[in-house]
């Protein structure tokens, strides 16, 4: 059995090569894997569709991070283990708490580290009390 499998993960990143790439890593890993462009078509496909772990570019311009982790807090949809994926160090500690994000990673990331992440954050996410 591999890592991910079954985990269901959306990849919002306005770098088509970048979902790509990561899609097809994590696909490997036997991961279920959807990819949004923006902000904006990740909150269309969570108004149908559950993940487990949503994995996100913080600067993209049809919606950024901070836009897609402030509707899923305000919706309630809070099931999914959120990742913000960014080059840059422009989430504050205090956003980060209020808005649900469970993780800043760092461009460039490797594939392992991004699988342990999850990984690690996924355990965590299950023992959280309902």
């Amino acid at each position: 059995m591999k890592p991910l499998e079954g985990m269901r993960i959306l990849v919002v990143d306005d770098d088509n090569d970048l979902s790509e790439i990561l899609s097809f890593a994590l696909k490997m890993n036997s991961a279920i894997v959807e990819c949004a462009d923006g902000g904006w078509s990740a909150w269309e496909l969570l108004q149908t569709k559950t993940f487990d772990v949503i994995l996100c570019d913080m600067r993209m311009p049809k919606g950024d991070g901070l836009f897609l982790a402030q509707k899923i807090k305000e919706s309630g949809k809070s099931e999914s283990v959120f990742i913000l994926h960014s080059g840059f160090n422009d989430v504050t500690e205090l956003q980060r708490e209020e808005l649900g994000i469970d993780c800043v990673l760092k461009k460039p990331s490797s594939i392992v580290e991004l699988e342990q992440i999850i990984l690690k954050l996924r355990e965590k996410f299950i023992k959280k009390p309902a």
